[in-house]
C-alpha cells in the first residue's frame, strides 16, 4: 500500500476543494464566471493528466489523479452551484463544461497534425502523449460528463424525497453518479480491451473514495459555513433548497435545447412547455401573494379580534379560525366544541336572536348581522358581533353558512356605560353607538396594509392599502424614506424613529399612533405595528408589519371623551330635532304601565306633561276607536311574534283635530319595557292627497286634449344614430336613400309609449289595444321619407322637426296631417317624446274651405290653448291665429300688433331672453323654443311657451318665421304645487343619514336627500327631474334595466338592487338600493328609495372570490405539471431503460450463441429471464404514469384499456357502456377526467372486495354523465364528512371531487353496505 501517494492525493483533493469552495463563497463580489474558469481549467488539467499520469497504489489499483481528484471535484461543483444557486447557473456550468470538453477535443486533434509531420521539432523534449488522446476517448469523455450532470440533478431531486439528512444526499447522489460514470466510460472506451476491468475496478474504488471524501467537506461547508439559506435548517425540506422551483423548471432551459433537435417532427410540445414555464412563475408569484396575503389578514384579524368561520350543511362540519377559539376561550389543538357547548355560552336573549337569525338564513337566505352576549369557556362575559351569509351550490340551493366573528366587549361597555348614565336621552346614545360601529367597521374592512423591510437589500414594500394610505399611486413605487418622513408631524416623526432603533438594535416590536399628512394632503392618523424578522443567529435583518388608517376611530375617540360634557346639549337637540320633524320618542313599562315621553310626544298629541300622564288607558282613549285595532295588533306582533311592521293610526286631540299618526320604530328593549318612535304625519298625508290629485288632473287634462298627441321612446334611435356618426357619413339623408335598410331599423326603433283619447278618435280605433294592434297601417304612402327627414334634423342637432305626413285610418280612409316634434336635447327626455298629429286634410282637398279649417284650427288651438303666427321679413307683415290675440290679448278685430306692443306686454326679466332669440332667429335662422311671461291688459301675469322655426329660401337666407304660441300658466301652476310638495318631502328627509329619494314610476328623482352631498359629491338638485343613468357604471346599466323590468313585470320590489355609481370626483362606488312603491288605487304613483354605500364589502367579496379563483386554478396548473412530469418520467424509462433492457437481452443472444460460453448458459438464461420481467414491469410503469392510449386515441379507449388491465391484473369483471366512440375534450379535461376515474377504481380494487366493476360513459345534450358502480362491500358515506381534514380513506374522493369541480363539473357518491358502491360525475361541454 503506497501511503505517501495517498496522503498526496488527499492533499490535492483538500486543496481543490478549498480553491472551489472559496471561489464559489465570494461569488458576489468576484462573480461566479470566476468559478466557471477555474473549472475549465481542471478540464484541460484532468485530461493532460489522464493522458500521461497514472499512479500505483497497490499491484492492482491504479489511480488517475485527474479522474479521481479534479473530475470528481467538477462534480461536487456542479451539485453545490445548483443547491445554492438556481436551475438556471446549473445549466451555465453543465454548458460551459461541455463546450470546454467539446473545444479541447477539437484543439487537440489539429494540434496533433502538426506532430505527424517530420518538419515539427522538440526542442525541450515535453512530453506530446496529451496530443495522440483519442479523439473518440474524449467525445465519450464529453457525452458522460452531460450524462453525469444531468443524473445529478436527478438523483439529488428524488433521494432529497426520501432522505431528509443532507449529508446522506449529497453522499449517495455522488457514488451512484460516480460508479454510472466509470461503468459507463470504461465500457464505452475500453471495450475489449484486455485492461477493462482493471479500469474499471480502479476507477469505481478511487472515485467512490473522493465522493465519500469531497461529501464530507461540501456537507461542512454546507453545514458550518454557508449557512444563511432557509434550505439547509435541521428540518431539512427539498422544496425549501429548491425554493417553490422542481426539477421540471430547473432543466426546462436544457429540454428546450434537446427539444429544438425534434422541432421540425414536434413544434406543439415546444410550446407546451413555454407555457408551462409561465404557468409555474405564475403559481411562484401567486404562493408569493398568498403568504404575503396571509400575513397581512392574520396581522388585521388580530388587530380588530376578528375570526372566520364556515358551516358544511351537507357534511354537518364547522370550521373557525384561532381567533374565533381564543374568543370563545377553547383550545385550537382540540377542534371544534361541540354545538351545544357553542350555544351554552350564550345568553338566553342572545340565543333566541341566533337561532331566529339563522333559521331565516336556512329558509329564505337573509343575511344576518347580530350583536350577542356570551360566557366563554374561560368565564368572561364578552360582547360579540356575528356577521353570516349563506352558501350556495350551482343550483342555487342553500348548503351552508359562512360569516366572520368579532370581539366588540370594549365598544360595548362604552356604550353600555353611557345608557347607564344617561337613561333619558337613550336615542342620542344609540346615534352615537350606531357612528361609533360604523366607522370602526369601515376602518376594519378597507384601511388596513401590509409592510415590509429587507435590511439586506434595503428594500421596503407597501401593499395596495399602505400606498393608498399615503396617498401614492403604487405604480410609483414606494417613496424615498426622506419622503416618507416629511408626512408625519415633528412628534410623530421622533415617536417612530425612536421605535424604530429599538427594534432594529434590540428586536422589540412596536405599536404606535401616527400623526400625518399624506402626499394628497389629507391629514389622517394611523396606527403602526411592526416586529422584528430574524435570521438563524437571531440577528435583525428586516422587520415587517401592518398599517392602519385610524382618523375616524381617533374623530370618534375625541367624540366620545367629550360626550358626557355635551349630554345636555344632545338632549335639547333632540328635543328641538323632534320637534322639527315631528317625531317624538317614548318607553312603556308594560307591568307598572308606566311611560316616560319625549316633549314632542306631548306636542304630537296635544296634550302637556301636566294635565296628561301618558298611561296605556289614557293613550288608547285619544286613538280613534275604527284605527285602535292596528295599534293593537301592532303591539302584539312584537311582544308575541317578535317582528315589528311600522304602522299609521289615527288620534283625537283634546280640542276635537284629527292627527294622524305613524310608529316608526318599536321594539322590546328589556322582558317589561318597549321602546317605540312616533312621528305625526298628518302634513304629509294631505300633501300626498293634494298631490293626487294633481296627477289626475295632468290625467285628465292628458285625455281630453283634442289633438292627438303620442308619448314615444325615440331612445333607440339616437343610439343608432350616435353608432352611424361614428362612421364619418358625411351626408346622412343621401346615405339613408341608398341604404334604405338602415332607415327601416331605425323606424323599428320607434316605440310609441301611449296615445290620448284624440288619437284613438282621429284614427277610428275602438280602444288603445285596437289602435297598438293595427299601428303599423296607420302609415300612409311617403312616411319614411318623412322619417328619413325627421333623422337628418336629429343628426343636425335641431330642436324641433314640423311636417306634413299622410295618416291612414283603421277604416282605411287615408288624410293628410301636420306631424310636430319637439326633438330631444338629453338622454333622460329622449325616452318620453311628446309628438301631436294634426289632420289638416281638409286644407288638402280644398282651398275653399280654407277659412272653416282655419276657424276648425283656431277652435282646436284654443281648446289646447296653442296659437300659430306667420312673420314675412320682406314685406315685414304678421298673421295671427285668433288664439294667439287670445293668449296676447289683443282684439281679434284688430291688425296682429307690431313689435313694440308686443314688447311692452313681455315681463322685464324676458326681454333679453326674447330680444336674443329673435335675432338669432332673423340673422341666422337658428330656431328657438322659449318660455316667457307676459301680461295681459287687466295685468293678469300669463307664462307662455313659444316656438319659432325661421324658414328660408333656396339660398339659405331666412325669409320668414312662423311658430307657435301656448300659455302653459295652468302647468306652471300645477309644477309649483309640485315644488311645495316636494320642500315638505324634503323637510321630512333632510336630517336622515341614508340616501332617501322619491322617484316617479319611469325613475326621474322628484326629492333626494341631502346626504347625497356626503355620498356622492352631487348637489340634490343635480338629480331633480332627471334619471340616474348617466352616472351609472356602463358595465352595470344593462342589468340594472333588466332588473326593473322584471320587477315591474311581478311587481316584486323587496329585493335590494346594487350598482356602481360614478363619484363627482369621478371614483365609482357601490350603492345598494331599496325602493318601495306607493299605490294610488291598483298604479304605482311613486317609489319611496333608500339606499346605502357597500363599495368596502364588495371590495372584500373581490377579494375573496379572486383568491378562490386562483387557487382553483392553481390546483389545475400543479395537476397538469404533474401528468407532465409523469409523462417526462415514462418516457424517460421507455426511452432510455426500456432501450438499455433490450439492448442488454439482444446482447444475451449473441452470448448465448457461442460456443466457448456453454458453461454459464444457466447464468445467461437466469439474467434473460429478469431482464424481460424488467421490460415488462418498465411497460406496465410506463403505462401507468402516462397511457399513450389517452392521448392517441382518446379519453374513452383509454378507459377501456385501464378496465381490461384491472381485469387482467387484479381478475375484476367489468361491464363497459358507451354511446359513442369517441368525444373531443381539451387536455385538461381528458387529463382530470381520466385520472379521477382511476382513482375511483383503484379505490373500488383496494377497499371494495368486487367482482364487477360497470363503467358508463354517455354523450347527453349538454354534457357527458359518467356512472362508475361496483358490487363490492360498500361503506359508510358518513366518513366523507371528514373529506376536509384532507386525512384518511376520504383523501382520495377529495381529490376526485377537487379536480371534476375544477372543469366545472359535479361529483356525488353513493354506497350501500354488501351492496356496493356507485360515483356519478358530469362534465359539461359548454365550458
Amino acid at each position: 500500500m503506497n501511503y505517501s501517494q495517498i496522503a498526496i492525493l488527499l492533499l490535492q483533493g483538500s486543496l481543490v476543494s478549498f480553491v472551489i469552495l472559496l471561489l464559489f463563497r465570494l461569488r458576489k463580489k468576484l462573480g461566479i464566471g470566476t468559478l466557471f474558469a477555474c473549472l475549465g481549467l481542471f478540464q484541460f488539467v484532468q485530461v493532460f493528466l489522464a493522458s500521461t499520469v497514472y499512479i500505483s497504489i497497490t499491484d492492482t489499483l491504479i489511480v488517475s489523479p485527474g479522474t479521481a481528484v479534479l473530475f470528481t471535484a467538477t462534480l461536487f461543483a456542479l451539485l453545490i452551484i445548483y443547491i445554492k444557486e438556481d436551475a438556471s447557473e446549473a445549466k451555465k456550468i453543465i454548458y460551459a463544461l461541455v463546450m470546454v470538453n467539446i473545444v479541447m477535443t477539437i484543439l487537440l486533434q489539429t494540434f496533433s497534425w502538426n506532430l505527424e509531420d517530420s518538419s515539427t521539432q522538440n526542442p525541450f523534449n515535453v512530453s506530446t502523449t496529451l496530443f495522440n488522446t483519442s479523439a473518440w476517448v474524449l467525445l465519450i469523455g464529453t457525452i458522460a460528463l452531460f450524462l453525469d450532470a444531468l443524473l445529478i440533478i436527478i438523483l439529488f431531486e428524488y433521494i432529497s424525497k426520501k432522505i431528509k439528512f443532507l449529508f446522506l444526499q449529497i453522499c449517495l447522489t455522488m457514488l451512484l453518479v460516480v460508479c454510472f460514470d466509470t461503468v459507463f466510460f470504461s465500457f464505452m472506451a475500453f471495450w475489449g480491451s484486455d485492461n477493462l476491468f482493471p479500469i474499471l475496478t480502479s476507477g469505481l474504488i478511487s472515485k467512490g473514495f473522493f465522493a465519500v471524501f469531497y461529501s464530507v467537506i461540501f456537507y461542512s461547508y454546507l453545514k458550518y459555513v454557508d449557512f444563511k439559506d432557509d434550505s439547509l435548517h435541521l428540518s431539512f425540506n427539498i422544496k425549501d433548497v429548491f425554493q417553490p422551483l422542481t426539477y421540471k423548471q430547473k432543466f426546462e432551459t436544457v429540454k428546450k435545447e434537446r427539444e429544438k433537435e425534434l422541432i421540425i417532427l414536434n413544434k406543439e410540445k415546444e410550446q407546451t412547455i413555454e407555457e408551462l414555464v409561465l404557468s409555474k412563475q405564475k403559481i411562484q408569484a401567486a404562493l408569493k401573494l398568498v403568504k404575503e396575503n396571509e400575513y397581512s389578514l392574520r396581522q388585521a384579524g388580530r388587530m380588530a379580534k376578528i375570526g372566520y368561520w364556515s358551516y358544511n350543511k351537507l357534511t354537518d362540519v364547522l370550521i373557525s379560525s384561532d381567533t374565533i377559539h381564543q374568543i370563545y376561550g377553547t383550545d385550537p389543538k382540540k377542534g371544534v366544541p361541540e354545538r351545544d357547548q357553542v350555544f351554552n355560552a350564550f345568553h338566553k336573549e342572545s340565543i333566541i336572536k341566533l337561532k331566529k337569525a339563522t333559521e331565516l338564513l336556512e329558509n329564505q337566505g337573509v343575511f344576518y348581522d347580530l350583536e350577542l352576549q356570551v360566557t366563554n369557556l374561560k368565564n368572561e362575559k364578552l360582547w360579540i358581533r356575528n356577521i353570516g351569509e349563506p352558501i350556495y351550490n350551482d343550483k342555487n340551493e342553500i348548503i351552508g353558512r359562512r360569516g366572520v366573528l368579532q370581539d366588540i366587549t370594549e365598544a360595548k361597555k362604552g356604550q353600555l356605560d353611557l345608557e347607564f348614565s344617561k337613561q333619558e336621552i337613550q336615542a342620542a346614545l344609540e346615534l352615537v353607538k350606531e357612528n361609533e360601529y360604523s366607522l370602526k367597521e369601515a376602518g376594519r374592512m378597507a384601511k388596513i396594509g401590509y409592510w415590509s423591510y429587507d435590511k439586506q437589500t434595503d428594500t421596503i414594500f407597501w401593499s395596495k392599502a399602505v400606498h393608498e394610505i399615503y396617498g401614492n399611486n403604487p405604480k410609483d413605487g414606494v417613496p424615498e424614506l426622506d419622503v416618507i418622513l416629511t408626512c408625519f408631524s415633528e412628534e410623530s416623526v421622533k415617536k417612530l424613529i425612536e421605535a424604530t432603533v429599538l427594534l432594529a438594535t434590540k428586536g422589540i416590536s412596536f405599536e404606535i399612533e401616527l400623526e400625518m399628512t399624506n402626499l394628497k394632503n389629507e391629514k389622517r392618523w394611523i396606527l403602526n405595528m411592526g416586529e422584528p424578522i430574524f435570521n438563524d443567529k437571531k440577528e435583525v435583518i428586516g422587520r415587517r408589519g401592518v398599517s392602519q388608517d385610524i382618523t375616524q376611530r381617533k374623530l370618534i375617540q375625541n367624540e366620545l371623551d367629550a360626550q358626557n360634557e355635551k349630554l345636555f346639549e344632545l338632549n335639547d337637540a333632540l328635543n328641538l330635532a323632534q320637534k322639527l320633524s315631528h317625531v317624538g320618542s317614548w318607553r312603556w313599562n308594560m307591568t307598572t304601565d308606566e311611560a316616560e315621553w319625549s316633549d314632542e310626544m306631548y306636542n304630537i298629541y296635544g296634550v302637556t306633561k301636566e294635565h296628561f300622564y301618558p298611561s296605556n288607558s289614557n293613550v288608547a282613549k285619544t286613538v280613534v276607536p275604527e284605527d285602535l285595532y292596528k295599534v293593537e295588533k301592532g303591539v302584539a306582533s312584537l311582544l308575541v311574534d317578535r317582528i315589528f311592521i311600522p304602522f299609521e293610526f289615527r288620534i283625537q286631540r283634546p280640542s276635537g283635530e284629527v292627527r294622524t299618526l305613524y310608529i316608526m320604530a318599536l321594539e322590546k328593549d328589556s322582558e317589561e319595557s318597549v321602546f317605540g318612535v312616533t312621528k305625526d304625519i298628518t302634513e304629509q298625508k294631505q300633501i300626498e292627497e293634494k298631490n293626487l290629485r294633481i296627477t289626475e288632473e295632468y290625467k285628465e287634462l292628458f285625455e281630453n286634449v283634442t289633438i292627438s298627441i303620442w308619448n314615444e321612446d325615440l331612445s333607440l334611435v339616437f343610439e343608432e344614430i350616435e353608432v352611424l356618426k361614428k362612421r364619418n357619413i358625411p351626408n346622412i339623408k343621401t346615405y339613408l336613400e341608398n341604404n334604405p335598410e338602415v332607415l327601416f331599423s331605425l323606424i323599428e326603433k320607434v316605440k310609441v309609449n301611449s296615445v290620448n283619447q284624440a288619437t284613438l278618435k282621429l284614427f277610428k280605433a275602438k280602444s288603445r289595444k285596437h289602435f297598438f294592434n293595427n299601428i303599423q297601417t296607420t302609415f300612409g304612402e311617403g312616411a319614411e321619407k318623412v322619417f328619413m327627414i325627421l333623422i337628418e334634423a336629429i343628426w343636425n342637432h335641431k330642436k324641433t322637426f314640423t311636417s306634413e305626413v299622410k295618416y291612414r285610418k283603421l277604416d282605411g280612409e287615408e288624410f293628410t296631417a301636420l306631424l310636430s316634434i319637439p326633438i330631444p336635447q338629453t338622454i333622460a327626455k329622449q325616452k318620453t317624446v311628446p309628438v301631436s298629429i294634426q289632420n289638416i286634410q281638409s286644407i288638402k282637398e280644398a282651398e275653399l274651405a280654407k277659412k272653416e279649417s282655419i276657424k276648425r284650427l283656431n277652435e282646436a288651438q284654443q281648446l289646447a290653448k296653442v296659437g300659430s303666427w306667420l312673420f314675412n321679413i320682406s314685406t315685414e307683415t304678421t298673421e295671427w291665429s285668433d288664439e294667439t290675440f287670445r293668449i296676447w290679448g289683443f282684439n281679434l278685430e284688430e291688425l296682429a300688433p307690431g313689435t313694440d306692443a308686443i314688447l311692452k306686454r313681455i315681463h322685464i326679466d324676458d326681454l333679453e331672453l326674447f330680444n336674443n332669440a329673435a335675432y338669432l332667429a332673423v340673422n341666422q335662422g337658428i330656431p328657438y323654443d322659449i318660455e316667457i311671461r307676459i301680461y295681459q291688459p287687466n295685468q293678469e301675469q300669463k307664462t307662455i311657451r313659444s316656438i319659432c322655426q325661421p324658414i328660408l329660401d333656396e339660398n339659405g337666407n331666412v325669409v320668414s318665421l312662423r311658430g307657435t304660441n301656448q300659455d302653459i300658466t295652468a302647468q306652471k301652476r300645477a309644477m309649483l304645487e309640485i315644488a311645495k310638495a316636494d320642500e315638505m318631502y324634503r323637510i321630512l328627509t333632510d336630517n336622515s343619514n341614508d340616501l332617501i329619494c322619491l322617484q316617479e314610476p319611469d325613475s326621474t328623482f322628484k326629492y333626494i336627500s341631502p346626504s347625497v352631498k356626503t355620498l356622492l359629491g352631487y348637489e340634490p338638485s343635480d338629480f331633480l327631474g332627471k334619471k340616474i343613468f348617466s352616472i351609472i357604471h356602463k358595465e352595470d346599466i344593462y342589468g340594472l334595466r333588466s332588473v326593473i323590468e322584471k320587477r315591474t313585470l311581478s311587481r316584486n320590489y323587496s329585493e335590494a338592487i346594487s350598482f356602481r355609481i360614478r363619484h363627482k370626483d369621478g371614483h365609482y362606488i357601490w350603492l345598494e338600493f331599496l325602493s318601495s312603491p306607493v299605490y294610488k288605487g291598483k298604479e304605482i304613483s311613486y317609489f319611496v328609495t333608500t339606499s346605502r354605500d357597500i363599495t368596502q364589502w364588495v371590495k372584500a367579496k373581490e377579494e375573496i372570490q379572486e383568491y378562490q379563483t386562483s387557487l382553483q386554478k392553481m390546483t389545475t396548473e400543479m395537476t397538469m405539471i404533474e401528468e407532465k412530469q409523469k409523462k417526462e418520467i415514462a418516457s424517460n424509462i421507455h426511452d432510455h431503460l426500456s432501450q438499455s433492457l433490450v439492448i442488454s437481452k439482444m446482447k444475451i443472444n449473441e452470448l448465448k450463441k457461442n460456443p466457448q460460453l456453454k458453461i454459464i448458459t444457466e447464468d445467461l438464461k437466469f439474467i434473460e429471464t429478469h431482464i424481460s420481467e424488467a421490460l415488462v414491469n418498465s411497460r406496465k410503469i410506463t403505462y401507468e404514469l402516462s397511457p399513450p392510449v389517452l392521448y392517441q386515441l382518446g379519453i374513452v379507449e383509454a378507459l377501456n384499456w385501464l378496465l381490461e388491465e384491472v381485469e387482467t391484473n387484479h381478475k375484476i369483471a367489468y361491464c363497459f357502456n358507451s354511446n359513442v366512440n369517441n368525444i373531443k375534450l381539451t387536455d385538461v379535461k381528458s387529463i382530470l377526467l381520466y385520472r379521477s376515474i382511476q382513482e375511483i377504481i383503484k379505490n373500488t380494487i383496494k377497499y371494495a372486495n368486487a367482482s364487477l366493476i360497470t363503467l358508463n360513459f354517455d354523450e347527453i345534450s349538454d354534457g357527458i354523465q359518467i356512472l362508475i358502480a361496483d358490487d363490492g362491500v360498500g361503506f359508510d358515506t358518513s366518513i366523507l364528512k371528514n373529506i376536509h381534514t384532507h386525512r384518511g380513506k376520504g383523501f382520495g374522493l377529495f381529490t376526485v371531487q377537487e379536480r371534476i369541480i375544477n372543469i366545472k363539473g359535479k361529483f356525488t357518491i353513493e354506497s350501500e353496505i354488501n351492496k356496493g358502491t356507485s360515483v356519478k360525475i358530469f362534465i359539461p361541454l359548454a365550458t
